[in-house]
């Protein structure tokens, strides 16, 4: 759905976030990649000047397991593959430091990681410490695209 109240053109950055719902659905999958490259285009046809940031793939309570890696994996080929010149991507999961990892979540914590934590009891969902943790990240991120485009 497109805001009627602003002009497309005055539109400075937009950010887009996706993949963990496409985690377990193969048909999905095969189709990710292709997804990403059509979103893109869309963005960039409605919005000629804005900054676009793709995020890589939300993690869970699951690791970041292969299965994750791989979503994120199919965005970032499609992020490639649109060739935008002002797109920038930001891994999540792949990130060298991963926003969050591990297997345990609010209500039934194991210590293998701060998903312990940052995720919220329904094992999908961040906690409210788990959106500050992916808010700084996500504004860290773009503060760094920022500082490099001058």
């Amino acid at each position: 759905m497109v805001n009627v109240d602003i002009n497309m053109s005055d539109v400075d950055i937009v950010c887009v976030a996706g993949g963990f719902n496409d985690y377990a659905q193969a048909n999905v999958l095969t189709l990710l990649q292709a997804e990403v490259v059509a979103t893109i285009q869309a963005i960039r046809a409605m919005c000629l000047n804005a900054m676009i940031v793709v995020f890589g793939s939300h993690v869970g309570a699951r690791g970041p397991d292969t299965q994750t890696l791989n979503v994120e994996a199919l965005i970032q080929a499609g992020f490639a593959q649109a060739g935008d010149q002002r797109a920038y991507y930001v891994p999540l999961a792949a990130d060298a430091s991963p926003w969050t990892f591990g297997t345990g979540y609010v209500g039934a914590t194991n210590n293998s990681g701060n998903s312990d934590v940052a995720i919220a009891a329904d094992r999908i969902h961040p906690s409210d410490l788990g959106h500050s943790i992916y808010g700084v990240r996500a504004t860290n991120g773009v503060r760094s695209i920022l500082s490099g485009v001058g």
